[in-house]
This record gives C-alpha cells, structure tokens and sequence, in this order.
C-alpha cells in the first residue's frame, strides 16, 4: 500500500539513482504541519540532482494520478500523496523516501476489486517481535526476480488504478492514459508434504517497491513480516502464484526454487550479511556478485533466493517501453505540433477545395449509384400505380395517416432527409412510364402519360387525384391528424415518399403485400437500392450545373492540380494541363496525404528513434535543423518490442499460463485474475500495427497459448452464476478495460481485408465459437426462434447480424438477462431525464455496456457484407489497431456528448472537445490519416462512416419520446455535420476558424449554397493563380506578371511592417505562400490565424448568401452645432440584419463608431418582420457626440465599422456615412445647414488582429 500522507515542502523525494529532487510549493494559503504541501502538479519539471556521472537524472518529467486520490484535493489541484508512476527525463523512477509529515493523512477509497491487495494486520510486526523469543527463527528468506540484466524485488500484489499521465520533456504538455492491472502474488513454502501460504504485499510505490517494501504475510496466522522465516536448517521448495492454490499437487506444477539452507546453490540464491545492501528497486548483477564473497562467512543467517517470473519481466518491459514511447512522443509533440500551425492555413484551405472539386472518377461513381437509387425508387412507385392489386389496397386505407403511423422509429423521415443530402433534387425527379405490351386497362387509363409531380402528390392526366393539398379538388385519399407530419402534408412528394418507404420498409405490412407483387423481384430492388443507398458519396452542393466549373477551375490551377486533383496518371496525361512548377519530380497530388501522415510520423519517430520521415511531396513546410527525441541513456521501444517478442516467444510464459489453466482455481478468482493478466500482457500500449504483431491474440501460431488462456478465461466467465457476472461487470474495473481491448482485438481483424488472411481466419473462428454459444442461449433461455430471412434480404441480413453479433459481445462480456433488461429501461428513462439507475454500475458503465456495444455490432455487422468491409491489403490505413482505437475513443466521445448535447449541437460540440483551450483537455484525439475512413469521406476508400454507424446505433439504442418529425431531422442534420466537420476540421486547425468551418459544414449539408458562391470565392482563395504586380527593382516601377495574389492572406500581413517588407504584393508561385506562412508563422501567429479567419468568412458569406444591407428608415432629431446653431439632423437609411442571424442564439453586434473602440449593443434591434434594423443614430443613448460629428461630416465623409458574432458567421464591414448637405468650403457661414445622412457605401472587410478578442 502506497503512502497515506500529504507530502510537505520538507518532504525527500529521489530518482532511483539517489538524486534528491527539489520540492517547490504553488500552494498560497494551505499549511500541513505548519510547511506547504505539494500539489500533483508542482513536480513536473523538478530540478533532479542525480549522482550519476554519464546521462544523469535532471528533471522530473512525468505525473500521473496514482499519485493522489480523487478525493483529496484544494480547489482545483490534487494534493501529492505519492509518487507512483513518476518518471524522470531519462525514463527512471522517482521514488517517495519521506513524505515530511505523520499526521495528516488521506486514505484511499473503499473498493472491492483492490481490497485483497491491503494487507489485514491482525499480527502486525511490533507484536511479533514481542513473541520473537517463543518462535525460533534460524534464517530469513528474502525474493528477487530476474529481469533482463538486473534483478527487481519480488511483484507483489498489485491493485488496479486507471491513471491519467501528464508528461512534459519540451516544454509542452503530452496526456496519456494508463492501465495498472490488478494482480494477486503468493509465495509457498514447501517442505515434504506440508507447505505454509504467504501472500504479498507492497509497502512502496507501484513498479517502484523496493527489497525491503515487501511485506509477506502468513494467511494461516495473518503475521506480517518483511521476510519468509526458514525455522529449520533443511531443504525447501519456494513457488510463485498469481492465483490462490489450493492444494500441493497444483502448488508442485509450477516452476520451483530450491533452497538448502545447508548447502545454497549459487543459483537458486545467495546468503548476505546485511539486506540494506541490496535495498533498491533495481539491483545491478555488481551488486549481487559483491555479495558472493560474503558466502564463505559462517553464520549468515539471511538468503536472498532468485525466483523466476516470466510476467513481472515482460511487465518490466513494458514499463520502460511505454515510458520511453511517451518521453519520445511528448518531446516530439511540440515538433509536430509547430509542423501542423506552420501549414495549417494551406491545408485548411487545400482541404476545402479537395472536398468541392469533383474529379470524372468521382462523379461517375456518384452517378453511378444515383442512377441506381432513383431506378430503385421509380420501380417503388411503378409497384404501387402499375399493380392493380397494390393499388387498391393502398387506397383501402383511405387516410394515409394509417400508414405512416406505422413508421414509430420514423424510417421514412431518415431516408428522405439522406437522399435529400445525396441529391437536391432526388425526390423533385420526374419519371415517365412507357406502356407495356398489355396495356393492362389500368395502365391504360392511368398511366398513357408521365407522372408528375407538382405541389399535388399525384397528379394522372389532369383529372384524377390520388392524393391532393387542394382541398378544393377531390382526393382518393386524405392525410388527417399526426401533428409529426405537417410540414410533409404541405409537399406532395413528400407525401408519396413516406408511404414508399413505409410499405416497402416496415415489417408492418410484409405479410400484405408478399402476395400481390412478385416478391423475389422487390428483394433484388430494395437490395440495389441498400447498396447504393450505402455506397454513394454525395457530391458537395455548390448549386446546379457549377460543379464542372468548379472543376474546370480547380484543374486549371497550379497548386490545387497538385494537391486535390484525383485521377488517375493516364488520364492527366492525357488531358495535358500539369504543370511541374514545383520540381520535376513527380511529387503531384500529395500535400494533403504528406499533412494528414504528421501523425502517423509522429507515432513511429517516438516509436523508434532512428525512423526516417519522408514526404512525398516538396511543398509541405517543414522548419529547418529540426531535432527529434534522442537519449543515449534511453532505449527506443522499436528495440524492447524485439525483446518483448523474444519472451513471449522463448517458453516460460507458455508453459506457466498452461499451468495456470491445470490448476484448481477458484472460477471466479481465475477469471478475474486471467483478464487481468492478460490485459497486462496483450493490450496495445501503443496504437501500431508492429506492436500487435507481437502480442496479439490473433497475430500468429506462435503465440497461440495466449489465445487459448484468454478463449478460456472468456468459456469460464460464461459459466459463472449470473451474480458473479453481475459482480464483476459492476464492481470490477479490468472487466470493463478487458472487454473493450477483446472487442478492438476482434475489431482489428474482422473489419479489413489484409495480405494475409491468416490472423482473419482465428478471430472469425473465435467469434465463431461464441457465436454458436449465443444461439444456443438464445434458444435455452429466451425460447425465441430464428426469424426465417428472405433470399438476398440484404438489409435484413444486416439488422439480423446486428443483433446476433451484439448478443455474441453481451454474452462473452457476462451480460445477463436480468442486467441486460435493467440496461433496456436504464436507456428509455435517460431519454426522458429520468433518474433510472442499474443497481451496482456507474453511469458510464452502462452506457458503455447499453451504447458502445451496439455500435461494435453495427459495425461488425456492416462488415461482413463485401461492399462495406474496408480493404486494406496496400496498406493505405497505415495501422488497423490506430483505426480501431480512434473509432473506440469516437465511440466513446459521442456517447459523452450526446448524454448532454442536442442532435444539432453535436457538431459544435465535437469541435469543443477536439481543442484544449475550449474543453481545458483535449479529449478527441483522431488520427488524421484515419479521419478519411472514419467520415467515409474521402475519395476513394469510403465504404461507411463511422460516425454515423456510431450515431444510429445510440439513436436506435434509446427511445427518444420526443416529437419524431423533429428528432428524426435533427439527428440525420447532426449526423451529417458532424461527419463533414470531422473532415474539414484538424488538430491543427486555429481556434478562431473552429466557428467557421463548423457552419461552412451546416451550409453543406442544409443545402445553403448560392449558385457558383464556391467558385466565386475559389478565385480569390489563397492558392488562386493570376496576375499580379510585382516591383521592378532597377526601375522603380511595377511589373505585371502571373503569380498569385493571396488576397486576404496579404491584407492581412500587410498590416505589419515587417511582413509587408517581406511581401505585399503577391507570390510567384504556391511554395513561396507556403513558406512565406511557415517561416513567419512562429511570430505572427494572430496575423496570419485571422487571415485565415477571413478567407473563411468571404467564403461563408459567398455560401451562404449572408450580407449586411442598408434599409431606408427615418430618424430626426435636434442637434446644437459647435457654433451653437440649432439643426435638424436626419438619418435615412439603417442596417439590415438578416432575421436567421440576429436570431441567432449566439448573436453579437458589435459597433465602432469613431474607428477606436467598440461596442457591444445591446437589445435595440428594430423588428420588421423578415428582417431587424439598427439605427446608428438614435434619439437617446446616442453612439455619436453629434455636434462633433456634424461639424465634421459637413466637410468629409465619415467611416465607422461593425462586427457581427454568430454561431452561423462572423463578419466585418465598413460603412461610410454622407451628408447630403454636404460643404465643399471650408468657410463656417453655413453650418446652420440641415444634416441628411445616408450611407455612402457598405462593404464587407476583413478582420484585423486586433479584432480577435471580439470573435474568440
């Protein structure tokens, strides 16, 4: 058990070396034994004066919350209690010696999983030195393990922490999270048929105990002592468990340690004279050797034996290979880091185009599968008016209210806001029906010409009406009550793609329709239009007929040719129009790839130190004499992973987990203990594919046993009486960590196709197994029946796999009936805000349980279906586990913020939880090479997003009571922005634009868009080329020239002398921009952050159509001139606001009058209806000392500016007021003129650093 007590500025705390570190206390007030305590944070950064002479300790470099407790803390900083899990610059342990005071003290809270890891002291070490004389001791048997080239003490009893690391080694804060698996240790003494238990206990800090912090204890009699007692000289046999034994013969099968104290073998131990000696947490080979001597020396009566532990090593390694990892991977944060703000500005706006221009490749596929969506639909309605049968029992129903109420779930209301979003102008189509060769009576008479469609549903030959919102004309059919459809009753296509997707969608009306369709032929249709439903990537809504001029524009420029331009090498040879201005090598088409591979560089330059990081393109910026992580006295964990490899794969493991299995363990403790063990050994500590290699369950034969000890750890869990399933998932926190790493590990196989099938094949045969359990199950206890599904029904077969492979996680996890009922009303009451809790879970646990599963389902599910499975066989996701992780922790996150957000925020929200400043952590961390496959949003690879897999299962999961026809817009809205926003948005990206982009993906997907607003804006975008004019230097004079202009880039930078010295007048070619921004960036961070801001802004405005106007109005007042003269003062004209923006709940006008300060104003905003007005010069409260103004604006024209904030857009604009009495000499006589003032002129401008603090 680790330290109680507050640690005090007088405290002593060192690195393993010895070296005292240097405690400096932040706290201001708080006093503990009349010193200051220490805060967890006041650590980091520590001076270390470390003894050694090569590659010192200097500085604490790493915290971790092992080292408090949740309970203890001062307002918002945790108290230090302890220094678990610390670690210096040079990866080595910082150890507590003396926290400096005795009397306050914190315990830690109460837990079930960690309570036999505390020591019960009914005989604690004074009592038994009182009784010493009555027992006879002759020698004390002290344990070490070997661990690579040292010896660490015996692994005690370790209890699970979850903790979250802070690591800072370049001046910049790196946050990781860590798992400490919990784990039990006893020791048994044998000898002859007798043997003694002795469980063990830490005294000292986690992976940083000392020889003489172990304490065993004696479970026959509960004494503790520092030490084993021999009391006889004889021969005995010492074994080493991480499960309670309960019987010899088990005992025996493990590895032995013999110690004769008559005669010790210099292998099994040595005897030493004093044990502070060897007092340490690492114990050189030197130090041992130095003891050896000693051995000749009569009357020693203490033995240090050597017990082999094949776990504690392969844990050590990991210990030193996760620290390394994250020394490396905090240093180099700062380097990447700087790497994505020098060029996030180009990539932003690189970015943006890449998603609006549409190569042929793209739109063929696009159209493709909309030809194939909209013959799918024209055959629907072709079902309902061609069959005579159909038609008529569509119009029994006589008010089409009884069959859209059916749709509780509200299908229709997804498929058509989708389809919406795919195409515009999906539902708006116009099909025409050629007569057949029967021309059957009803054919006839119904359909000899098109259907149309025109604010009536169904308009046939200008006569009869299906269905009709003239309630002047005679319907077939009416549409009566359900408030939840207003607005659709009022669009006649609406109308008729409910009941389309009502009928053919809904299980509700299966039964009627088989037999009067050919049904086999409706199968295939309905799964052509799933597939394609699936499969389609919609194209980016810049207005009809605009994307080819998009396109035309983006292949004609240089840089976005080069960056975003999507065909393949024949057919751009053909067409002829690249240009190599770059190099003339061919490094087209890469910039984006190179900017979005930063953190895949990232992970493998801290994984091995020696990675060369290469780019495939030349224009990335990249800082010159850049120094990655590099200590001589640190080894890279591409290095330890070998070694990792090699234990795993030299035998000891294997054989102790066989073992293990063999023995007569105590179900429930083996199960617990098994996930703990194997979470320790296979979870990946770093997100690469190299790692999982190692030690994945699946990765290969070699490493089979591992497999087979967690298949039956799973098999015993299954087994175990539902209340200790219950008990576990509520109470222990390894299941729920075990869980998730099991499923990411199946995750990790089941969802791509690969080179090699072979780790494929074990995983599917291990879902397999559990998956015939789950029938069987389903069967015994819910005597329910396999449906019977229909040949090729490709969306039932989803559904169906959805569920049976959710019942498969349920039932590998424990689930039981009666927790799996509780979390089905846990997730029906959380919608209504219902205090419903499952008894003994967290609220966490069981959104995990109820939530997280059913998207693992989903996703698995999809996967297995062909056209969805993501192929990876050339590698373009980089690492399969880094996907799967960052899906987990999407997964995750989402389910965090839809507990509190709004469908329609959740984009904003996501935002907020991506950038540290906003949410005070950085909670999403999304790999940006895996962002392309998570929004299935690139190019090429999409298959499904993850995000909305993710969002639908949550949906699906809880009943939402709410009005449908709301919630049902409002999460196919939230959806879709959310996955466009993930797109565009980048761990680079500035906070100042995170607004902008946020609403630029609401105009995407709400359809916003202006005719040709993106090409208008394309050609002022930063990387447009034209002609600019640049100075010639022997003349004078100015040269014109093509370059590029940057507009609002240079606007921007002009404003700062040194940056217009630099350049102000344009670029030669895209590089020079890019360099221009990465080598000034550094020191003109708000400069260049709000010249982005502006391009984003004119670009909002161009999608939008947004705009600030000036309206007639008219306002008068008395005015006293300078001079004294009485005038009238007349204003004209105000400010139009568009009503949607001032409306806005975010909304913030701000107004400059003189051009120096601004002001906020408040609620004076005139209604008019469509629109608000403000008046500059009201009557009362006046913006303006008038007499002043007046005086002045006789002579000149005035100019003031407003700033408008609003979650929709930000904007600038300058407005110059006129007097129409205005004085063209500068004579006083006619001051006593009336003042008429209207606006001269109105324009929209950019933002200026100084503006920031009002968009921020």
């Amino acid at each position: 058990m680790g330290n109680k007590y507050n640690v005090i500025e007088s405290g002593v705390i060192q690195c393993a070396c010895g070296g005292k570190v240097t405690l400096t206390s932040t706290a201001k007030v708080e006093r503990i034994a009349g010193k200051k305590p220490l805060y967890l944070t006041d650590i980091i950064g520590a001076p270390v004066d470390c003894p050694r002479s090569k590659n010192p300790c200097t500085k604490v470099a790493s915290v971790s919350t092992a080292g408090t407790e949740t309970n203890v803390k001062s307002t918002s900083k945790n108290f230090l209690l302890r220094t678990d899990g610390f670690k210096t610059d040079k990866g080595r342990a910082v150890v507590l010696v003396n926290p400096g005071q005795g009397t306050s003290q914190i315990s830690s809270p109460p837990s079930i999983e960690n309570e036999d890891v505390i020591a019960n002291k009914k005989m604690i070490e004074e009592e038994y030195e009182k009784q010493k004389e009555k027992t006879t001791v002759n020698y004390e048997l002290y344990l070490i393990r070997k661990s690579q080239d040292i010896y660490k003490p015996i692994r005690p009893s370790r209890g699970f922490r979850k903790t979250d690391e802070t690591y800072v080694t370049n001046k910049e804060e790196s946050e990781f999270n860590n798992i400490y698996s919990h784990t039990l240790a006893f020791v048994y003494v044998v000898k002859g048929s007798e043997y003694l238990e002795y469980k063990i206990f830490n005294h000292g800090g986690i992976n940083a105990e000392e020889l003489k912090d172990i304490r065993y204890q004696d479970t026959k009699n509960e004494v503790i002592r520092k030490f084993i007692p021999l009391k006889e000289k004889s021969s005995y046999q010492i074994y080493y468990s991480n499960f309670k034994l309960n019987n010899l013969s088990d005992i025996q099968k493990l590895s032995e340690l013999k110690i004769d104290t008559n005669s010790l073998d210099s292998k099994s131990g040595i005897y030493i004279k004093d044990i502070d000696s060897i007092n340490k947490n690492e114990i050189e080979q030197k130090l041992i050797d130095a003891q050896k001597s000693k051995n000749e020396e009569k009357n020693l009566n203490i033995i240090v034996g050597f017990i082999e532990d094949p776990i504690g090593e392969i844990e050590d390694l990991y210990e030193e290979y996760c620290t390394n990892y994250k020394l490396a991977y905090s240093y180099n944060q700062k380097i990447f880091d700087d790497i994505k703000k020098r060029n996030s500005y180009a990539y932003t706006i690189a970015n943006l185009v890449d998603y609006f221009y549409v190569s042929d490749f793209e739109e063929e596929k696009y159209r493709k599968n909309l030809f194939i969506l909209r013959d799918c639909y024209k055959e629907f309605i072709e079902m309902i008016f061609h069959n005579k049968e159909l038609y008529n029992y569509v119009l029994k129903f006589k008010d089409i209210e009884n069959i859209v109420h059916k749709d509780v779930d509200k299908k229709a209301f997804s498929y058509i806001t989708i389809l919406t979003n795919y195409s515009k102008g999906f539902f708006d189509h116009s099909f025409i029906y050629f007569e057949d060769e029967n021309k059957s009576k009803i054919k006839k008479h119904y359909f000899k010409k098109n259907i149309y469609f025109n604010n009536e549903f169904i308009m046939l030959e200008n006569i009869k009406f299906f269905y009709s919102t003239n309630v002047k004309k005679e319907s077939l059919m009416r549409f009566t009550g359900n408030g939840d459809y207003t607005l659709v009753k009022e669009d006649a296509t609406q109308v008729l793609a409910h009941i389309i997707f009502c009928l053919f969608f809904l299980d509700d009306f299966k039964n009627d329709i088989k037999p009067l369709i050919d049904y086999q032929k409706f199968i295939k249709i309905r799964n052509d239009f799933l597939i394609a439903y699936r499969k389609i990537i919609p194209l980016p809504n810049v207005g009809y007929g605009k994307i080819s001029n998009v396109k035309s524009v983006v292949e004609n420029q240089e840089f976005y040719n080069k960056t975003v331009f999507k065909n393949s090498q024949t057919t751009r040879d053909k067409k002829n129009f690249i240009k190599k201005i770059f190099s003339n090598k061919e490094k087209n088409n890469h910039f984006l790839e190179d900017y979005k591979q930063l953190d895949n560089h990232h992970i493998m330059k801290s994984f091995d130190y020696s990675y060369k990081i290469s780019y495939k393109s030349d224009l990335l910026y990249i800082p010159k004499d850049i120094k990655y992580y590099q200590e001589k006295a640190v080894t890279s964990p591409k290095t330890i992973l070998k070694t990792i490899k090699t234990k795993f794969l030299e035998g000891k493991l294997e054989k102790l987990l066989l073992q293990y299995k063999s023995c007569n363990i105590d179900i429930f403790e083996y199960v617990v203990g098994g996930m703990n063990i194997i979470y320790s050994l296979c979870s990946p500590k770093i997100p690469l594919d190299e790692e999982v290699s190692v030690n994945g369950i699946f990765a290969s034969e070699d490493i089979k046993y591992l497999l087979n000890f967690t298949d039956d750890i799973v098999d015993k869990k299954i087994k175990l009486e539902d209340s200790q399933k219950e008990l576990i998932l509520g109470k222990y926190q390894i299941s729920e960590h075990f869980d998730d790493y099991l499923i990411k590990q199946l995750l990790n196989e089941l969802l791509f196709l690969k080179s090699s099938n072979i780790a494929k094949e074990k995983a599917q045969k291990f879902f397999d197994k559990y998956h015939e359990l789950a029938k069987n199950e389903k069967t015994v206890n819910k005597n329910k029946k396999n449906e019977k599904i229909e040949p090729l029904d490709l969306d039932k077969d989803i559904k169906k796999s959805e569920k049976e492979i959710h019942f498969v996680l349920k039932l590998m996890c424990g689930i039981t009936d009666h927790i799996d009922k509780s979390l089905d009303k846990f997730l029906e009451e959380y919608s209504n805000d219902e205090t419903y809790q499952v008894k003994g879970f967290s609220k966490s646990r069981a959104l995990q349980l109820g939530l997280a599963f059913k998207a693992y389902a989903s996703i698995l599910a999809i996967a297995s279906i062909k056209e969805y499975i993501y192929d990876n066989k050339n590698k373009d996701i980089k690492s399969t586990i880094g996907f799967v992780n960052d899906f987990a922790g999407l997964n995750s996150a989402l389910i965090g913020i839809l507990q509190n957000e709004k469908f329609e925020n959740v984009a904003q929200a996501f935002l907020n939880k991506m950038n540290k400043k906003l949410s005070g952590k950085e909670l999403i961390k999304i790999n940006l090479a895996n962002n392309d496959f998570l929004t299935a949003t690139g190019k090429f690879f999409a298959k499904v997003s993850a995000y909305t897999v993710i969002i639908i299962a949550i949906v699906d999961a809880i009943k939402y009571e709410k009005n449908e026809d709301y919630d049902a817009l409002a999460v196919s809205i939230g959806m879709i922005t959310l996955n466009v926003v993930a797109f565009l948005v980048t761990s680079g990206t500035p906070l100042l634009t995170f607004v902008s982009i946020s609403s630029i993906a609401y105009a995407i997907v709400m359809l916003k868009f202006v005719d040709s607003a993106f090409e208008s804006y394309l050609k002022k975008s930063l990387f447009y080329n034209d002609r600019i004019y640049l100075k010639n230097n022997r003349r004078n004079q100015k040269m014109y020239t093509e370059g590029f202009p940057a507009k609002y880039l240079l606007e921007t930078t002009n404003r700062k002398k040194e940056l217009k010295t630099i350049n102000s007048e344009g670029f030669k070619n895209a590089k020079n921009i890019i360099n221009f921004i990465g080598e000034n960036y550094k020191t003109n961070e708000s400069y260049f952050d709000i010249a982005l801001k502006n391009e984003l802004s004119f670009l909002q405005s161009a999608m939008y159509g947004f705009k600030l106007d000036k309206e007639e109005m008219k306002s008068h007042q008395k005015v006293k001139t300078a001079n004294g003269y009485e005038i009238d003062f007349y204003a004209y004209e105000g400010l139009k606001i568009p009503k949607n923006i001032a409306e806005d709940k975010e909304f913030k006008l701000y107004f400059s009058p003189l051009k120096d300060e601004y002001i906020e104003i408040g609620e004076v905003l005139i209604d008019r209806g469509n629109y608000y007005l403000f008046n500059f010069f009201p009557e009362k409260n006046s913006y303006f000392i008038l007499n002043t103004f007046v005086n002045k604006i006789k002579k000149e024209n005035h100019s003031s500016y407003i700033i408008v904030k609003s979650s929709l857009i930000d904007f600038k604009y300058k407005i110059v007021f006129k007097d129409l009495n205005k004085i063209e000499t500068s004579s006083d006589f006619l001051l006593n003129i009336d003042c008429k003032i209207k606006i001269e002129s109105l324009e929209q401008i950019s933002f200026t650093p100084e503006d920031i603090k009002y968009l921020e």
